[in-house]
């Protein structure tokens, strides 16, 4: 019955649920479309508790069959999972999908955590209040669990994402947590062949963030200078430097580089700035 109910709430709401809140293009484009569709799932979300039987919001082994129906192929996963568990966030609240998320960690299994990231980023993009700061502190904590180690290029960047999101906290060994677990995230795919520019640009983009937020990080932010100078000084990247390829992952790479080199070392940024203004 969970199910069922739940199928028939997701094509109802299919069109919004579509929709890629964390793309900031698409989300600050204000036409008709794209605010009748927040608006939609802010209902959604505003649903008295009441409206929702109780039994539902405890039957966690019925959620976690019905986000995985149909969603192990690679077009469910790609089309399918992310609609789900956005679905569940705004029907049971952001701590439902924070219990998903530790089950597929605990299981390894990066698709799936991959999802739920992408989900928790986009619930916040919607309505910040919609994972609050206790909850976007244990999803960072949970992500950091040293039995946690994904492999995937995919759920790097999504680990990323959610520390660049989530990851502004007064708690300083925490954030020391995540620019060590970033930096090891952007030199091993600094050393791979293949096209690794939008991992790591969410990767230096998340240092940005956090760096400029942390106390004393000591020999962090030298290392933090290295890598960014291993981009800026790279031919493959300096090649998209110039503003007609604002588009593309090489060219916000550059930029967020750029950003970290003048934070943790503005006194030595200068050669830098010459060279990717």
């Amino acid at each position: 019955m969970l199910g069922e109910a739940l199928t028939k709430i997701l094509g109802e709401l299919e069109h919004a649920l579509r929709i890629d809140w964390s793309n900031t293009d698409e989300v600050d484009e204000a036409n008709f479309e794209v605010i009748a569709a927040r608006s939609l799932l802010l209902e959604v979300a505003d649903l008295p508790h009441e409206k929702i039987p109780y039994q539902w919001r405890k039957d966690l082994p019925s959620l976690q069959a019905w986000v995985r129906a149909e969603t192990d192929e690679h077009f469910g996963q790609v089309d399918l999972l992310p609609m789900r568990l956005k679905l569940l966030g705004l029907l049971f609240g952001s701590e439902t999908i924070l219990e998903l998320l530790r089950e597929y960690i605990r299981h390894l299994d990066e698709n799936f955590v991959t999802s739920v990231l992408r989900s928790f980023m986009q619930l916040r993009q919607l309505r910040p209040s919609l994972v609050n700061t206790s909850v976007s502190h244990d999803v960072v904590e949970a992500v950091l669990d040293r039995r946690f180690l994904p492999q995937k290029k995919h759920c790097h960047s999504a680990c990323a994402g959610v520390f660049g999101t989530f990851g502004c906290t007064e708690d300083h060994v925490l954030q020391h947590k995540i620019i060590d677990t970033v930096l090891d995230m952007a030199k091993y795919w600094l050393g791979q062949r293949g096209r690794n520019e939008a991992c790591l640009h969410e990767c230096f983009w998340a240092l940005n963030i956090v760096c400029a937020t942390t106390g004393d990080a000591g020999s962090r932010l030298y290392d933090c200078e290295i890598i960014a100078s291993s981009v800026l000084e790279d031919a493959r990247y300096q090649w998209y430097e110039d503003a007609q390829w604002f588009h593309r992952e090489e060219h916000k790479l550059l930029l967020e580089a750029k950003k970290l080199k003048v934070l943790v070392a503005p006194d030595r940024a200068c050669d830098c700035l010459g060279m990717c203004s």
